[in-house]
């Protein structure tokens, strides 16, 4: 991971100088800064645009009783289409326009929330040594007034609990 980030480190600069001076040479440098520039408090706007809708959406889905967690995924990919916005260049300026598009960031979350909501246990359920399910938790039968009971004790050796 962490040469993964050297390397985006060093390439992306490198990427935008060049394509800088690509597109410099064919319509001039003021034009280019001036697109650059524009680029930046357009895709900002947007950006701030997105992120109010997004709020509302994650709002919404609290007063319904459900977690937020593909608007919070949402959120995220805002914040980073806003940082890639503000860096001058113009690929970062098209990947951060790319992630303004609802449809590609719901692509790029929706792994992720799958993988949230099904691929965890449930933090009080887990197996133990034999494979077997164990999930904690306590119970009261009914008429009872709410005394807690402790848990069964399971043994595998039978001449242990014999008169």
């Amino acid at each position: 991971m962490a040469l993964l980030f050297l390397a985006l480190l060093i390439l992306v600069p490198l990427v935008e100088i060049s394509v800088f001076i690509e597109v410099g040479t064919r319509i001039g440098a003021l034009t280019t800064l001036g697109i650059t520039v524009l680029t930046a408090v357009v895709g900002l706007y947007l950006v701030r645009l997105e992120g109010l809708a997004v709020m509302i959406r994650m709002r919404h889905s609290m007063a319904m009783g459900e977690a937020p967690i593909l608007e919070m995924f949402h959120g995220f990919f805002l914040f980073l289409a806003g940082a890639l916005l503000l860096i001058p260049g113009f690929v970062t300026d098209v990947i951060g326009g790319l992630l303004l598009i609802p449809m590609i960031r719901n692509l790029l979350a929706r792994p992720a929330v799958t993988r949230i909501i099904t691929g965890y246990p449930h933090p009080a359920t887990y197996k133990d040594g034999s494979g077997r399910i164990i999930i904690e938790g306590s119970y009261r039968e009914e008429g009872d007034n709410e005394i807690e009971r402790p848990p069964l004790i399971e043994s595998d050796d039978e001449d242990e609990f014999r008169d």
